[in-house]
């Protein structure tokens, strides 16, 4: 399953101050980047996106719709700007901010014209200014609203309670090594040096809320601003890191198959001749090998499952497997978190 990863950065500054605790407002505006990422892939989804994608499946295209991109600036980036800097981030849940949205972002507009807010990356401030793109609040409190009714009583009654618990967990180790890279989940994207540095400063000398995530599996958020710093990990990351490892081991074991040239052309030669039953003789012929050679490779690639061999007289027929070549196919894109189109 791809982990989806927010990051905004900007200015920070201000006292040393470390809060851990779920947000009903960040979750849910996070949500929608975690539904993109499930739109074409589904198998490892957490209950209440599979519950989304089958009773309420055009809300749930048109929630993953928003959360299309994480790289360009948009109404998403928009919102979570306005959760952080208005102080909504602990709300018991996002129906304020969702409502207020248009206020919020008119101010912002105005703002944004005087040049008193610079906060924002560059390239956000001119997609808000793009008249084109005026109206934004409105469209996605809609969806916003819509989501949020339809998960509510997923995170009522376990939703909350699993985000809790975590930060708990993260608390705990927290006040005892006073490490919140530690603190955090090993496999977490904040462990990474691009981020680790700025985490550890924000902690020890700003603001930085960590944000337990419920409604999301791996991945997480990154949002750098003047007032605070919030980072977000779903509760789910290290199992996703551990099912992803089993899938690697899996792929790999069928994958080194075709770690040689002359078995990865074999298998082209045989996929490419479907009508026609090659023998050992005709594939021998076509490498330049000899037929026990070709043999031995047979051998391996039937033994990944990726060719069958039929025999016939004293004749080894073999044939591509096209469903199990399809297989491995989607197993490494779903190893490469790479979504197969719609």
């Amino acid at each position: 399953m791809e982990q989806e990863i927010l990051s905004v950065s900007a200015a920070a500054r201000g006292p040393a101050t470390v809060s851990v605790a779920p947000s009903a407002t960040l979750d849910l505006l996070y949500s929608v980047f975690h539904l993109a990422g499930l739109r074409n892939r589904r198998s490892d989804a957490p209950d209440w996106a599979v519950a989304l994608f089958a009773d309420h499946p055009e809300l749930a295209v048109s929630a993953a719709a928003l959360g299309k991109s994480r790289t360009e600036p948009g109404p998403m980036l928009a919102a979570f700007a306005l959760a952080v800097e208005g102080g909504y981030v602990w709300d018991d849940e996002p129906t304020r901010l969702l409502n207020d949205l248009p206020r919020l972002a008119s101010s912002l507009e105005a703002r944004l014209v005087s040049g008193q807010h610079a906060t924002l990356p560059a390239e956000q401030r001119d997609w808000l200014l793009d008249p084109a793109n005026a109206g934004w609040p409105e469209q996605i409190g809609a969806t916003l609203i819509e989501l949020w009714n339809a998960v509510e009583p997923y995170w009522t009654a376990q939703g909350r309670a699993a985000a809790e618990q975590a930060a708990k967990q993260v608390l705990k180790r927290f006040e005892s090594d006073a490490d919140v890279l530690r603190a955090l989940p090993s496999h977490h994207f904040a462990q990474f040096e691009s981020l680790a540095a700025m985490i550890r400063s924000r902690a020890e000398h700003g603001t930085l809320w960590i944000v337990p995530l419920a409604l999301a599996s791996g991945g997480g958020f990154h949002l750098e601003f003047e007032r605070a710093a919030a980072l977000g990990f779903g509760l789910l990351a290290e199992d996703v890191h551990a099912r992803t490892e089993q899938r690697v081991h899996a792929v790999a074991r069928r994958a080194k198959a075709l770690a040689d040239p002359t078995r990865l052309m074999l298998l082209s030669l045989l996929a490419r001749y479907p009508g026609t039953r090659l023998t050992v003789g005709d594939l021998a012929r076509q490498l330049n090998v000899s037929q026990p050679t070709v043999s031995g490779h047979l051998k391996t690639l039937r033994e990944a499952g990726l060719v069958r061999v039929e025999r016939i007289g004293n004749r080894s027929l073999p044939t591509v497997d096209e469903e199990a070549v399809r297989e491995l196919q989607d197993a490494l894109d779903a190893v490469l978190h790479r979504s197969t189109p719609s």
